[in-house]
């Protein structure tokens, strides 16, 4: 009869620590979900149809967001970004026949031109020989002279920022992850 009175004390010792250490643990869970919440802050944006309401929300992600650009995100936005500036190379050379007429390409400009030309914008990417052929035919006089009249034509506002940045779209596409795995080979390298 001792014996079980002894033994039966510390078991109901042990189930009212195991609850207490139960109920703290749920405590400890229920404040780490509260600064969750609190760290949560959700906006209705409101607004006509093209005011600028996906754009707040893009620039709300790109300034305090963990991983503003997704990989899948950003290799869309290079795609969109390698047609528009093909498109706009394309357009300024045939826009050139009309504007530029007074100053026919020379020989050693036509071969850039034609492989400029056969391009497909939904296709194709520009590595760094297209992009030096790019920067090439956008400073050729003729180019430029076409370029100062593109009121009176289509091209993108941005066409002339993309083409002096041309060199940059050129360049292959490293991932975060690639250019965290180099900055470790970089820093293991000159650590031994």
């Amino acid at each position: 009869k001792w014996e079980r009175c002894a033994s039966y004390v510390p078991r109901q010792m042990a189930l009212r620590r195991w609850k207490l250490s139960g109920t703290k643990r749920l405590k400890r869970k229920w404040a780490q979900t509260k600064k969750k919440k609190h760290a949560i802050h959700k906006m209705l944006l409101l607004g006509a149809g093209e005011s600028g309401k996906s754009t707040l929300f893009k620039q709300m992600n790109l300034i305090y967001g963990k991983n503003p650009f997704p990989e899948d995100e950003r290799m869309e936005y290079r795609r969109s970004i390698t047609a528009n500036v093909i498109d706009s190379i394309q357009t300024l050379i045939d826009m050139a026949e009309v504007y530029a007429e007074d100053m026919p390409f020379q020989k050693k400009d036509q071969h850039a031109i034609r492989e400029l030309e056969d391009l497909d914008s939904t296709l194709d990417d520009i590595d760094e020989e297209r992009a030096a052929l790019i920067k090439y035919v956008w400073k050729l006089p003729q180019i430029q002279k076409t370029y100062e009249h593109r009121s009176n034509y289509y091209i993108t506002d941005s066409a002339a920022f993309y083409f002096d940045c041309v060199d940059t779209i050129g360049k292959p596409v490293i991932t975060r992850k690639e250019h965290k795995n180099n900055i470790q080979k970089k820093l293991s390298a000159t650590s031994s």
